[in-house]
């Protein structure tokens, strides 16, 4: 019933979608969602060059690159579905992927309450400003439809880059983006993230209003740094590859925050790929408005260390009826009839959804990296998700079972756990010169489609006599695995390497559309890798230790 309730509210999306205009006019549907016509995502192995690929390809250029993410590229092409079909049959290729079309997460209200912030009381702030209310040193960027930074209430919390001359046609700082002042909107290439919308300037104003200023409302931070990079077109719709460039921006331009109130589309493995490879960002996000679990609802269903997901609930403290929930979602915040700042000159409106939610989270956020600016964007969402006002009727539906406290959360002392080390493995009985012992990590009963791509973690130990160097990595037709290069160049004995492995899913059955996921992808990991069949894999969470002493198929080598 779950899943047919998803489909069903995924089609009515579509439907209405196809009646709007620009983006959505040219888009098609991919597995009940929507995705670009015009571009797709690529990354390539390692040491393979891009045009060696593109040009075996008719009519398809890189349109972007993503320097976090090693060869992963932005492809344009007439043909989507041709191009992906043929890289995705290349041996050089790691994966390919649709561009998959995302939206804001607002709920319009039919009668909207305009001079009400009932949602600051809920979350207990004003007590919790008595503690901190100034987060002007931190840096916060809107991933939205820009903001309207001209206005009252919000032009003294505009972030300012430094290193860039207003007006003077120059890449100043030399990264990449002229005049970027404010930010930047990667729709038309400019420096000039202007909303023309109302969505992110509405968001803006939660997160940061200004406080104390005798103009209209103040945000969860009366003092912050608010930049903006504009993806969304003017009807609330973006591609994840225009996400991406604006995480990518965030990175380059040190801001530790970014609000995220906008989802859809598939999984990506581009956007898992960009999100690991900045782990000390925290991407704050919104849990959708399908009145469903939201387990299939990116990115908020990403289970990345640094995301942090946000319900919304209403005045009486219950889950909103258009709020998403579920195990994926962290926390809830007041997301009903929200007051805030909107377009043009002292202009104020109210709406509804998970994105008037989240910048609540994201304020509060900012104020802790203010007060506590040793914290890394874990630590902060950890204390967060435990410094919740515990709420009865949440129960169930969020990791944390309450709502958003800003006084707890600037109150309360935050213990950090003694590191746990890793399980040591247990010896082999008689020790050989080059072994290792695979302890893989992984969560089934999530379904995945045809040529999906599955990542989990697993972690070689040197259980042998002799020191292994090498680059770790092993490719096979369905499993990819990729290493860092160990410190010093070798695996010691008895030391251990985290690694990586992403396995592409093959459905022999034509009758079966998709498969249980993590557990099917283990155990043919595991048939590859160590020739031991495990496909009685345990339906639960867990790990699974594995020797393996013929290592003859990995590219290692033993040190003489």
């Amino acid at each position: 019933m779950e899943h047919k309730l998803t489909l069903s509210i995924l089609l009515v999306i579509c439907i209405i979608a196809a009646l709007l205009p620009t983006v959505l006019s040219s888009a098609t549907v991919i597995h009940n969602v929507q995705a670009s016509t015009t571009t797709i995502l690529v990354r390539l192995r390692p040491t393979v060059s891009a045009a060696t690929v593109i040009d075996q390809l008719s009519g398809v250029s890189v349109s972007a690159t993503y320097k976090s993410v090693p060869g992963l590229y932005r492809l344009t092409t007439a043909s989507p579905g041709t191009t992906l079909s043929a890289l995705r049959n290349d041996a050089r290729v790691l994966y390919a992927e649709p561009d998959y079309i995302v939206h804001s997460t607002d709920n319009w209200p039919n009668d909207p309450y305009m001079n009400q912030l009932w949602a600051m009381p809920k979350i207990n702030a004003p007590a919790g400003w008595d503690i901190r209310m100034d987060a002007s040193a931190v840096k916060v960027l809107s991933i939205d439809t820009g903001v309207y930074y001209l206005h009252p209430d919000l032009a003294d919390n505009i972030w300012i880059n430094p290193g860039e001359i207003s007006g003077n046609g120059i890449d100043d700082d030399d990264n990449g983006w002229v005049d970027d002042v404010h930010g930047i909107n990667v729709l038309d290439d400019s420096g000039n993230p202007m909303d023309d919308h109302f969505h992110g300037t509405h968001v803006a104003g939660t997160i940061g209003a200004v406080g104390n200023n005798s103009v209209g409302i103040a945000g969860v931070a009366w003092r912050a740094q608010i930049g903006a990079c504009k993806f969304l077109d003017s009807y609330g719709y973006g591609t994840i590859s225009n996400a991406l460039i604006c995480l990518q921006y965030a990175y380059d331009m040190g801001f530790m925050i970014s609000n995220n109130s906008w989802g859809g589309g598939g999984e990506s493995q581009a956007f898992i790929d960009i999100l690991n490879a900045n782990p000390y960002h925290l991407f704050m996000c919104a849990a959708g408005n399908e009145h469903t679990w939201a387990t299939h609802f990116y990115p908020c269903a990403y289970d990345n260390d640094n995301i942090l997901c946000v319900g919304a609930s209403d005045s009486q403290d219950k889950r909103a009826e258009f709020s998403n929930y579920g195990r994926e979602v962290d926390v809830f915040a007041p997301g009903v009839d929200i007051y805030s700042t909107d377009l043009y000159y002292m202009m104020y409106s109210t709406h509804s959804g998970t994105s008037m939610a989240t910048p609540h989270v994201t304020g509060l956020a900012a104020l802790l990296a203010a007060e506590h600016p040793d914290w890394n964007a874990v630590r902060i969402k950890n204390h967060i998700i435990t410094t919740v006002r515990d709420v009865p009727d949440l129960h169930g539906f969020s990791m944390a079972g309450g709502i958003l406290d800003v006084t707890n959360a600037l109150t309360v002392q935050d213990e950090l756990p003694t590191p746990t080390p890793p399980p040591t493995p247990p010896p082999t009985a008689t020790p050989v010169p080059n072994a290792m012992w695979l302890v893989v990590e992984y969560v089934p009963n999530v379904y995945y489609y045809q040529g999906q791509p599955i990542g989990f973690t697993y972690t070689i130990w040197n259980i042998g006599s002799q020191k292994l160097t090498g680059t770790f990595h092993i490719t096979d037709s369905k499993v990819y695995v990729e290493c860092p290069y160990p410190a010093g160049g070798y695996l010691a004995p008895g030391s251990a390497l985290q690694c990586y492995a992403i396995y592409y899913v093959t459905i022999d059955d034509v009758n079966s559309q998709r498969i249980m996921g993590t557990s099917i992808a283990v155990a043919d990991f595991l048939q590859i890798v160590s020739n031991q069949a495990m496909y009685e894999l345990s339906r639960a969470s867990g790990i699974i230790y594995v020797p393996i002493l013929d290592i003859s198929k990995w590219n290692t080598r033993e040190e003489r």
